[in-house]
């Protein structure tokens, strides 16, 4: 794992040439549209059950895993094209560095910058509201600072290892192709506990149902334990970028 300090930090310029407008625009959207959703859930939906709060939460969610899987899954498209792979593999850095840099964008950067603009909204929404008398906006935003936020970034931490796997093994199309093999997984795996499971007296439907909702609640109940997938993956990642471009 050959690795320079100066033929990362220029490889990390050269990213910052390339896409910084990109993304201070898409950050610039987020704010906007997060705000708009905040607005209309205190609307429209009762204020005593803090709807702002609510949509903050779900857009957080939605964040994570559409903003986040495409950006995981296009490697910023440098390796979306022949022409485009030729061109990224010929810049002179290690491959160890290249991985480096799109594991740091992708998870490490955007991360950081989602859950600075979520709790922002979260805590300026708590701050406005708070002394209103709605007891649900306290209960809420100790639920979601606490729980939920924590929780869905480390979903997304397990499902970035897996995405940025993808992202490597599959040329094109790698969110879609990545997507898809995941499901089947899953799918595969209900399966066969499902039919350990079935009883005579039990439909089949309702045994898969019960298995589909057990694995979740075993995922939820174990998430630091399955954290630990996310470094396999990663690493595998490199493996793969390696194998290819040997």
């Amino acid at each position: 794992m050959d690795f320079s300090m100066t033929r990362f930090t220029q490889l990390l310029k050269r990213d910052y040439i390339l896409h910084n407008k990109r993304a201070f625009a898409s950050i610039l959207l987020l704010i906007l549209v997060l705000s708009f959703l905040s607005f209309l859930g205190h609307r429209l939906i009762n204020p005593e059950e803090a709807g702002g709060l609510q949509l903050i939460m779900i857009g957080y969610l939605g964040s994570i895993i559409f903003i986040g899987g495409f950006l995981t899954s296009s490697n910023l498209g440098d390796l979306k094209t022949p022409a485009r792979r030729i061109q990224y593999l010929a810049m002179p850095a290690s491959n160890f560095e290249k991985v480096l840099s799109k594991w740091l964008y992708t998870l490490v950067l955007f991360l950081a910058v989602v859950l600075i603009i979520f709790y922002g909204f979260a805590y300026g929404y708590f701050n406005l509201f708070a002394d209103k008398g709605f007891d649900n906006v306290h209960r809420l935003y100790a639920l979601f600072t606490e729980r939920l936020f924590p929780l869905f970034s480390m979903l997304f931490i397990i499902g970035h290892s897996i995405a940025f796997f993808f992202s490597f093994l599959f040329n094109s199309f790698a969110a879609v192709k990545g997507g898809i093999l995941t499901a089947l997984v899953f799918l595969l795996i209900t399966l066969v506990l499902t039919v350990f499971q079935l009883d005579k007296g039990q439909s089949f439907s309702f045994v898969w149902g019960e298995a589909i909702y057990n694995v979740l609640l075993t995922l939820q109940e174990n998430i630091k334990k399955f954290l630990l997938i996310a470094p396999f993956f990663w690493a595998l990642s490199y493996f793969v970028f390696t194998r290819k471009t040997a």
